[in-house]
């Protein structure tokens, strides 16, 4: 069986195409479909992480993981969120965050 080759896609034409459910991503020319996020990517914190974000951009809702096990979801845009105590003089609200994402 003969096979043709593809060209690469650039990246003016990536951006162009609608998105997908789930998201696709452009790697080295091609379009390869993002992986659904499954439990494994929340084991970060058993390793000493104070927390994490999940930034859900689509939705504009920001889950805030806590080493305790706890999950917080934040979703107004006046809501500060928490960050580590190393950290505690930064102030960032889900407004603010979101506004960054669409700059």
């Amino acid at each position: 069986m003969v096979q043709t080759p593809t060209k690469p896609l650039t990246l003016d034409e990536f951006l162009k195409i609608p998105e997908t459910k789930p998201a696709s991503e452009f790697i080295e020319g091609k379009i390869i479909q993002k992986s659904m996020p499954q439990g494994k990517h929340s084991t970060c914190l058993a390793y000493g992480t104070q927390m994490g974000w999940l930034i859900d951009p689509e939705e504009k809702l920001v889950f805030v993981y806590f080493a305790d096990q706890r999950i917080i979801l934040f979703e107004l845009e006046k809501d500060c969120l928490p960050v580590p105590s190393f950290a505690d003089s930064f102030n960032l609200t889900v407004g603010q965050l979101f506004s960054w994402l669409t700059e």
